[in-house]
């Protein structure tokens, strides 16, 4: 059942008592199987990596920052926290706790982590316990790292924010030819590529389209739609207001109806932030969210990752509360305050 490296494996299963979390990168799709459903997918399927945790949780997903290194300067980006990263060493220490979570997928990002020089190292150690995949502006890579990934990840997501200008407004680097390069070369070497893109102001418009082209000139596997979330003042300018959303909401949906699953928007799920999915900073913080560095509960360097997840303030309100609206969302058309009065 297992592989030296696990990469290529179709499915990885997180065994959870009487159910079990399947996760297969093909579809990008996790699913919750019972008992008998669990023993129908291991009778069907030889390619699978059964994963056991060593104490029990609800967690499928992690994210996390290897490095705030970055060759861009994007309008929009959250790579403004000056955080002093992890050592190498300490971050396979904190991948052990991962590891140990049964997590069935990380994803890795930065900064871009193609600058990363522990990058192939991470992804080897990774995929010899569980799924993985990095997110990168694309602007940086070539046939020979494609090949040298190939079989470490799950998938690669690539930044894609718009057409040519639209992108350079984005990116603040007119990269728009590299990144479709580097999209149809990951594909050709027969790695699952899933474009992600922030919708803001600048290039909101232009997403249906986008989208069109992404499905039937570059026939990607999956596009991932970020939320984009202002810190305090900082790009409050960019945000879409409510009308806006509900535009994007209702074109995308009307892709949907042609592209079924391969579109990927946050307004299709629950958030998952803090009950099944969590997010680590490149210095060790640990919050349910990736875009809200102000609901951290504690730091993998000084307390263990098991005793965050389950104790932390912010993964026990999320696990507790019910929430109309994205806590994220929430914060910046608010007070921008509310983690500081928020008490259990």
């Amino acid at each position: 059942m297992r592989e030296k490296e696990v990469g290529g494996n179709k499915y990885f299963l997180k065994l959870m008592g009487n159910t079990s979390i399947v996760y297969y990168p093909p579809s990008f799709s996790f699913s919750l199987l019972n008992k008998q459903q669990t023993i129908e997918l291991l009778k069907r399927e030889k390619n699978v990596l059964l994963i056991k945790p060593k104490v029990k949780n609800p967690f499928y997903t992690c994210f996390f920052d290897l490095s705030y290194e970055c060759n861009l300067k994007c309008v929009h980006c959250h790579n403004a926290y000056n955080l002093q990263g992890m050592g190498y060493e300490q971050q396979l220490s904190t991948l052990d706790q991962i590891f140990d979570l049964g997590v069935l997928h990380i994803s890795f990002g930065g900064g871009e982590p193609t600058l990363y020089p522990h990058l192939l190292d991470i992804l080897k150690y990774t995929t010899k316990h569980t799924s993985c995949s990095f997110v990168t502006n694309g602007a940086l890579i070539d046939k020979k790292f494609i090949r040298k990934i190939r079989g470490l990840v799950a998938y690669v997501g690539v930044s894609l924010d718009g057409f040519r200008e639209t992108h350079k407004k984005m990116r603040n680097a007119d990269i728009f030819d590299k990144v479709i390069d580097t999209i149809k070369i990951l594909k050709n070497e027969g790695i699952l590529v899933r474009v992600t893109t922030t919708p803001t102001k600048i290039n909101f418009r232009d997403l249906p389209q986008l989208g069109e082209f992404i499905f039937n000139e570059l026939k990607v596997d999956c596009w991932k739609m970020m939320k984009y979330i202002p810190e305090e003042n900082r790009g409050k300018e960019l945000s879409l207001n409510q009308k806006e959303e509900r535009w994007l909401y209702e074109q995308l949906n009307k892709l949907a109806k042609n592209y079924g699953d391969k579109t990927d928007y946050y307004f299709k799920i629950n958030c998952p932030a803090g009950k099944s999915v969590f997010s680590i900073y490149a210095n060790g913080n640990v919050s349910p969210c990736g875009f809200m560095p102000c609901l951290i509960s504690g730091n993998v360097l000084k307390t263990p990752l098991i005793k965050i997840l389950r104790n932390g303030t912010f993964f026990r309100i999320l696990r507790c509360g019910e929430f109309k609206e994205c806590l994220s969302t929430k914060f910046w058309r608010g007070s921008n305050k509310f983690s500081k009065s928020i008490e259990l």
